[in-house]
């Protein structure tokens, strides 16, 4: 049995790919306002993990394409599934920690949002011959359940079905810091340890909407009818869309400052009611890290945090203020790990709009070499 929200189910002429009332994925739809999140070897993007250290990899935290869902990823006593990701480094790094996100599903509707006090396997592999799938295992943790922080994440109730399907955003230390090799292709696995009801799974997303690619993510599991591996779009997918999973690795821990006071440069005197003014944000982060603005325009309205950019460059914002008045616009910085600045503010006076003003403005117009001097005054 396949469950889809949202996608289209896969058909394969008759053959009956479970053994079982449990199924092999859910296709979750979450479409998220940011836009398109591109993951890159090396980014900073933090996402919502709580580690204070340097990211060494990231799979694409926290998005998912129209095609995106939670995957299997369990370990039982009848049966063990296998999903596995790739990952290869620009330069030799240190691991010892990891983020990802997964979760339970076929909960008991009546149950609620338990938590069924799993432990997790994280699986290393080094890469097989010709980078297909893994090949042979090189590292194997059980990491215990009070060892893994998590925090509950997204969830859904299939009222019909009388399940209840639930996401976390989990972080565990590892037993040892590892060092994995640049230019060297690994794969890693994780996979909750617990019997079936319910079952543990690996969030994933479709490599159309962002994310790594070096080879898409993999599947093995007898009991699910996949004896060796296979590409997850050869099973989730129609169009053969190529699918990652969402997890982090980082490496030490790393010494942090906050960036400095954002400067506020623009217009502070006689603006005009409802009329657009721009204004350049700056501030400097002592580790260069890239940094995001948020701005209080003091009336009620603010900027939200900003897209991330680069130490030191300039960031255009724009605002209105529909009424006369003086505001005192905030703005405030952090840097990719969340360190932020104190507020900086500014100013501003936009003055009320006098009728007999715009009667002689209107006059002026009409006669524009009449009283030059005037004229200038209240343009």
């Amino acid at each position: 049995m396949i469950i889809y929200w949202g996608g289209r189910r896969k058909m394969n002429n008759g053959k009956k790919f479970f053994k079982e009332a449990g199924v092999l994925l859910i296709g979750v739809i979450l479409i998220f306002s940011s836009g398109t999140a591109l993951a890159i070897t090396n980014t900073k993007n933090t996402g919502t993990s709580p580690f204070n250290r340097g990211l060494v990899w990231d799979n694409s935290i926290e998005f998912h394409g129209g095609d995106g869902g939670i995957f299997v990823a369990t370990e039982r006593s009848d049966g063990i599934a296998y999903p596995a990701d790739d990952f290869q480094l620009d330069a030799s790094q240190e691991v010892n920690s990891v983020f990802w996100q997964g979760g339970y599903f076929q909960c008991e509707l009546a149950q609620g949002l338990i938590d069924y006090d799993w432990s997790w396997r994280i699986l290393f592999w080094d890469d097989y011959i010709d980078g297909s799938h893994p090949g042979n295992e090189i590292y194997n943790w059980t990491i215990l359940n009070t060892s893994i922080t998590r925090e509950p994440w997204y969830t859904f109730t299939n009222t019909s079905s009388g399940r209840q399907y639930w996401v976390a955003n989990y972080s565990a230390d590892l037993p040892e810091t590892v060092t994995f090799e640049a230019n060297k292709k690994y794969w890693i696995t994780i996979r909750g340890i617990g019997e079936y009801p319910p079952q543990a799974c690996w969030v994933r997303h479709n490599g159309s909407y962002g994310g790594i690619i070096l080879h898409e993510a993999v599947f093995k599991g007898t009991l699910w009818g996949y004896p060796d591996w296979i590409n997850l779009s050869a099973i989730v997918s129609t169009e053969k869309i190529p699918h990652d999973f969402n997890y982090q690795l980082y490496g030490p821990t790393i010494q942090n400052n906050p960036p400095g006071d954002p400067s506020i440069d623009g217009s502070t005197t006689k603006l005009k009611p409802n009329t657009e003014y721009d204004y350049t944000l700056n501030a400097i982060d002592p580790e260069t890290d890239d940094v995001s603005y948020f701005v209080d325009w003091g009336d009620g309205n603010n900027s939200g945090w900003t897209t991330y950019s680069g130490s030191g460059d300039d960031v255009i914002l724009n605002h209105l203020w529909a009424e006369s008045g003086t505001y005192i616009i905030k703005a405030k910085a952090k840097d990719i790990y969340l360190a932020e600045s104190d507020w900086t503010e500014l100013q501003i006076t936009v003055p009320r709009t006098r009728s007999i003003n715009n009667l002689l403005q209107q006059f002026l117009w009409r006669f524009p070499n009449t009283f030059p001097i005037l004229r200038k005054l209240l343009i």
